[in-house]
């Protein structure tokens, strides 16, 4: 009878020779817990998407989601409702305090603050929503957790959140940013910009996650980066 180890050197080599490899995959979930991560920030939350997914990769710890469109915060908070491992709050995160008006898409996912670079088939709308700086909620948001890690998928408006974190970005423990190959609103910073910013905090890259990209040429245009301290 063969060894589990023998087989397993066997099908890697078949794999191989057919220009494949075989790797175990270290899941988001799994890397929080390497990270010793103890509440991951959500912002941009949109209607929890995000955290279904890291639920599903085995993440069980705490979550603070921030969403500011009423309609999303809505779908969001019936989501998060009577889960006590889950809070959200219906607030945008940026470097001001204050009242803003939003863009939203009629895919409400791609509203932002900033104005997309192509033209909109159909006009959109704009919403007024309360915006803080992240060190100015932050001890609130947290309470007893010290090892956040913080996804941030804004729509373009990535650098604004982080720069409200002000001296607080030495308390994070790890991002996942979404890095834009070409700029899909007015004034996002492309993938180069939010790499160096991250390298200058002290992070380094540890993953790319697939993103946007164009169905027929298969052109990259956004991607997710997962930075942890170097």
């Amino acid at each position: 009878m063969m060894r589990k180890d023998t087989i397993g050197r066997l099908v890697k080599k078949i794999v191989r020779r057919n220009g494949f490899d075989l790797v175990r995959h270290i899941g988001l979930g799994e890397l929080l817990s390497i990270n010793r991560v103890d509440v991951v920030v959500d912002i941009g939350a949109n209607d929890g998407g995000y955290v279904q997914a890291l639920r599903e990769d085995g993440w069980e710890g705490s979550v603070v989601s921030f969403e500011p469109q009423p309609a999303a915060f809505s779908r969001l908070q019936e989501r998060f409702a009577g889960n006590p491992n889950w809070k959200g709050r219906e607030l945008a995160l940026g470097e001001e305090n204050g009242t803003f008006e939003m863009n939203i898409h009629e895919m409400d996912v791609l509203s932002s603050f900033l104005t997309k670079t192509e033209k909109e088939t159909s006009a959109g709308k704009t919403v007024s929503v309360e915006m803080a700086r992240m060190d100015s909620v932050f001890d609130a948001v947290l309470g007893s957790h010290s090892r956040p890690f913080v996804k941030i998928d804004t729509q373009g408006f990535e650098r604004q959140v982080i720069n409200g974190f002000g001296s607080r970005t030495s308390d994070v423990v790890g991002w996942q940013l979404e890095l834009s190959v070409e700029a899909l609103y007015e004034g996002q910073p492309r993938i180069e910009e939010i790499l160096g910013l991250m390298r200058e905090l002290g992070f380094s890259l540890w993953r790319i996650l697939p993103g946007l990209r164009d169905p027929r040429t298969l052109r990259i245009y956004e991607v997710d980066g997962i930075f942890f301290r170097l």
